[in-house]
């Protein structure tokens, strides 16, 4: 029930939230309270400010999707090919290591690179294969 993401707010399910959320530093939401700015010098201050914000905000959507997709698929995004036969969702990957755990009351995962910058993730116990299970 846990291994998907959230729908709502009511719904099982894993969900990704940033610690903080992305804002702009304190130091530069001050220079708006400056009394000697003038009208426009505020309104472009605080025009620059925001469109800032709403680009860190994005920024920030963008990195908690793609970590949505790192757990939903192992690390294997939908399009990458998997040659060793043992891709598997994060729904089966979670079955397969609580049935390790249970049984042998181990659970291995083995981190296997497949770019310069991405890895993907298995369950590392001889029957850790996804494929037939």
């Amino acid at each position: 029930m846990f291994s998907k993401p959230q729908k709502d707010k009511y719904s099982p399910g894993f969900i990704i939230e940033p610690v903080e959320m992305a804002d702009i530093p304190k130091e530069e939401q001050i220079k708006l309270t400056d009394p000697n700015l003038e009208e426009d010098a505020y309104k472009q201050l605080k025009y620059e400010l925001e469109t800032k914000k709403n680009d860190l905000q994005i920024a920030q959507d963008k990195d908690i999707k793609k970590i949505k997709e790192f757990i939903s698929y192992c690390g294997m995004s939908t399009d990458e090919r998997d040659t060793t036969q043992k891709r598997c969702d994060f729904e089966k990957f979670i079955s397969l290591i609580v049935r390790d755990r249970l049984t042998y009351n181990y659970a291995a995962v083995e981190m296997v690179p497949t770019m310069p910058s991405n890895a993907a993730f298995y369950n590392g116990m001889g029957n850790g294969s996804c494929v037939n299970r």
